[in-house]
């Protein structure tokens, strides 16, 4: 029987399971496939976190700090386990470069990939440059550039943030709230505003989900403080005319047709 933990995945799940079971005693390999620790929210560029409204470079970057100075975990970039065999206290793991490890127990935070929006073709993602996903904007962010329109580099007069892209929708199979993109769709509208003041932000939306606490600190301040306008509708398409991108649907509220440049 090992005493060691063999973690799969790098990021914020991996780095928190790592640390927690170094500081208890316990010798960990840390396996993460990239060239770096932080998962998705180093890999991806993610601006401020929700809810903690830390930088994500700082906070993730704080928990890499201290399981790369934990003398009890082992870290392995670029790796991957190519096999895994065993039972409860005594697993044989070998990495693809042939690196074995022997561990008691494996604990699996393998993360999440986002989904790709080319797969709603109907709201205009990979046809009209200036359609851009949650990611490519905290990316815009957190370079420190500020939000651009891709197809000129200008500074956007009016941006509209459509919620429930991947989730809630029958049609692709994924039925599921996701029940954080609301607060952090909030949380980028709040960052937009705050970097444009002259910029009018719009939040086209299906239902409200800020769980719990979160609906004062995102829903009510981004509409009291950020002046942030939130309209219930259903999204029909995005087409694009004369250079500008055009939202179509429905304002579900009065049952009329809406077309927003």
């Amino acid at each position: 029987m090992s005493d060691s933990v063999l973690v799969v995945g790098g990021g914020p799940a991996g780095l928190s399971a790592a640390h927690a079971l170094a500081s208890a005693g316990i010798k960990v390999d840390l396996v993460e496939k990239a060239d770096i620790l932080g998962g998705a929210p180093i890999l991806s560029g993610y601006a401020k976190l929700v809810p903690s409204g830390e930088w994500a470079k700082d906070a993730i970057g704080s928990m890499v700090d201290r399981v790369v100075a934990n003398p009890n975990i082992k870290v392995h970039l670029n790796s991957v386990v190519q096999t895994f065999d065993g039972k409860p206290g005594k697993f044989d793991a070998v990495l693809k470069n042939g690196t074995k490890i022997k561990a008691g127990a494996t604990v699996l935070c393998t993360g999440f990939t986002h989904f790709d929006s080319v797969n709603k073709p109907e709201w205009g993602f990979g046809r009209f440059p200036d359609v851009v996903t949650t990611t490519q904007v905290e990316q815009m962010i957190s370079s420190g550039k500020g939000v651009r329109r891709p197809s000129n580099g200008e500074k956007p007069k009016r941006v509209a943030i459509l919620l429930c892209v991947g989730s809630r929708d029958r049609q692709i199979g994924r039925e599921w709230c996701s029940k954080i993109c609301c607060s952090v769709s909030a949380n980028l509208a709040m960052e937009i505003r705050e970097e444009l003041p002259d910029c009018h932000v719009y939040i086209y939306y299906m239902d409200i989900r800020t769980f719990g606490l979160l609906e004062t600190k995102y829903y009510w301040r981004s509409q009291e403080e950020f002046k942030v306008k939130y309209i219930k509708a259903r999204i029909a398409e995005v087409t694009g005319r004369d250079g500008q991108v055009l939202v179509k649907g429905e304002d579900t509220l009065v049952k009329r047709p809406i077309s927003i440049p």
